[in-house]
């Protein structure tokens, strides 16, 4: 609360007309419409959402709702084709894959094999994309960061420090605006 009070409220980035959103690295801008059902499209470089208006939320939480599970249909979609092909290249085998939106991490896997990717993730580029993948997948092999985990991480993904880097620095850029 102390550092949201410092932080002037016309630097936060507003959900709205016109604004860009990232998808898969690139931005688009997007474009809310009045529409009989709330979804969501893109055409090209243009993210729309159409919200209908009705219920019991403003045109943007709506908006906020539909991108949401917009991006979380994405995700599941696209994680879930790249996850199988990098298991079937590194021959490491996971038994699920789950997609949530979380505020903190990108991945995680477990003991039991079980893989969940963060659906932020449809916000990073391509290839930041294959790295947290691959980084959850090496888990399966070695379920801490010890330098073989490492050296495994490197063996599929080289020059994976990039991605971790790019990671830390643009968090804030993978989130949807207020």
């Amino acid at each position: 609360a102390h550092l949201k009070r410092r932080r002037p409220e016309t630097n936060r980035p507003r959900l709205k007309n016109g604004c860009l959103l990232p998808y898969l690295g690139k931005e688009h801008l997007l474009v809310i419409t009045a529409a009989p059902r709330g979804q969501v499209f893109l055409d090209r470089d243009t993210l729309h959402v159409e919200t209908d208006n009705a219920g019991p939320l403003s045109p943007v939480q709506q908006c906020r709702q539909l991108l949401e599970q917009w991006y979380l249909q994405q995700a599941i979609r696209h994680l879930d084709d790249r996850l199988q092909y990098w298991s079937r290249r590194t021959n490491l085998s996971y038994q699920s894959l789950k997609v949530r939106s979380y505020k903190s991490r990108w991945g995680s896997c477990d003991r039991l094999k079980r893989i969940t990717l963060n659906s932020r993730l449809m916000m990073a580029p391509e290839p930041v994309i294959e790295y947290v993948i691959i980084h959850e997948l090496c888990h399966l092999r070695h379920l801490n960061h010890s330098a073989e985990f490492w050296a495994l991480v490197e063996r599929y993904c080289p020059g994976y420090q990039q991605h971790r880097r790019w990671l830390r620095s643009h968090d804030a850029q993978l989130r949807l605006p207020e």
